[in-house]
């Protein structure tokens, strides 16, 4: 697994196997990134333009690329375009996965596909937190792989 961000023991990913699996792909992309100053700074990626990135955060005030009120926007339109938006926080031996989808009942081969990609980070003293619309669930990540592999064995 290629090494994404690693700031204050944290990596942060977006996922979408259509548009080529997990970003950032490459080291030169990852030093001062996080979710939202990545989407700001390759908007092409999640189908918008600079100019609306920009009228987004000048709807709200702030300035393009800022972790402020106008983020919840981008992502909600991120996360309608069939994106997965992931956080991965290091905590010692054990640490926890902040997984966000739009709908997580009807997106299990986005969230099966993105476990698969950052398997090997998955430590079984891990949490997993499941984020959508409707919620937060908690997963230890053994209970998580088996209500993946679970649902995949009922298709």
């Amino acid at each position: 697994m290629r090494k994404i961000i690693e700031s204050n023991n944290t990596m942060f990913y977006w996922f979408n196997p259509k548009k080529g699996g997990v970003y950032p792909k490459e080291e030169s992309m990852v030093y001062g990134f996080n979710h939202i100053s990545f989407v700001s700074n390759y908007p092409e990626l999640f189908e918008m333009t600079s100019l609306e990135v920009e009228e987004i955060f000048n709807s709200y005030d702030e300035p393009v690329g800022t972790e402020g009120t106008a983020r919840l926007d981008m992502i909600e339109k991120i996360l309608s375009k069939g994106w997965l938006r992931a956080r991965y926080w290091m905590r010692g031996q054990s640490s926890t996965w902040y997984i966000e989808v739009k709908n997580k009942n009807f997106q299990k081969d986005l969230i099966r596909s993105f476990a698969s990609e950052v398997a090997e980070k998955l430590n079984k003293r891990d949490q997993i937190v499941l984020i959508d619309t409707s919620g937060e669930s908690y997963y230890s990540a053994k209970e998580f792989f088996q209500i993946l592999e679970s649902k995949e064995n009922q298709k």
